[in-house]
């Protein structure tokens, strides 16, 4: 009698906790689908405005000797070129970052009926690839919508930058030892400066080569 009571007491249990399962997936279902989205219209003119941010700021940057606004600058071709000495060369993160503003302030001015809440832009800087990712924030009918938008460009910046530190620390004009390095190298004297551009042609923004300039000035004692 207690086994067969027993029975009924699992059976029971089973059926309770497979309606608890069924009616907990119902839930999480309808939950999903009342969840407000961003449109698609302007989800699409947001991820386009993003991957151009990316690129533009990318090139700004790289012209610029990784710098936006800060820094020792050489006004040069309408453009601020950092200057540095192999001590207070500039960070890969301090790049990233420097990225990572230019994309969100960029993306406040995307799209005229888009009312943005938040942004906030994390660029990765890796081996043979930038990535990006931001975390975008609208206001939807009073509702906050948000998302996370993926970019990615085929820069091997990582590699131009490492061969940039190494000009600093030799201070090497020669052009023979500058060939070796496997990009186009160009030095151009400047007041008691020098400019140097590095070209990859491996590496295409819009179908250009990503060229990296930048200043050697005096080194820190």
């Amino acid at each position: 009698m207690k086994k067969e009571g027993y029975r009924i007491y699992k059976k029971n249990l089973k059926l309770l906790l497979s309606v608890i399962l069924i009616g907990l997936f119902i839930f999480c279902f309808i939950y999903f689908l009342r969840q407000e989205k961003i449109d698609k219209v302007v989800n699409l003119e947001i991820q386009k405005c993003i991957d151009e941010a990316l690129v533009s700021g990318l090139q700004l940057i790289g012209l610029q000797g990784g710098s936006l606004i800060s820094g020792d600058l050489l006004p040069v071709d309408g453009l601020n070129i950092a200057y540095y000495s192999f001590d207070n060369f500039i960070l890969l993160n301090e790049i990233e970052n420097n990225l990572d503003l230019y994309i969100e302030s960029s993306i406040q001015m995307c799209g005229e009926d888009v009312v943005f809440d938040s942004i906030k832009s994390k660029t990765s800087i890796r081996n043979r690839d930038i990535f990006n990712v931001v975390n975008v924030n609208i206001l939807n009918n009073g509702k906050k919508v948000g998302k996370d938008y993926k970019s990615k460009l085929d820069i091997n910046f990582n590699e131009i930058y490492s061969v940039a530190k190494e000009i600093l620390k030799t201070e090497n004009n020669d052009l023979d030892y500058l060939s070796g390095f496997g990009f186009d190298i160009i030095v151009i004297p400047y007041e008691e400066k020098y400019i140097y551009s590095i070209r990859d042609i491996n590496s295409l923004l819009d179908g250009i080569p990503y060229t990296f300039r930048f200043g050697r000035g005096e080194r820190n004692e």
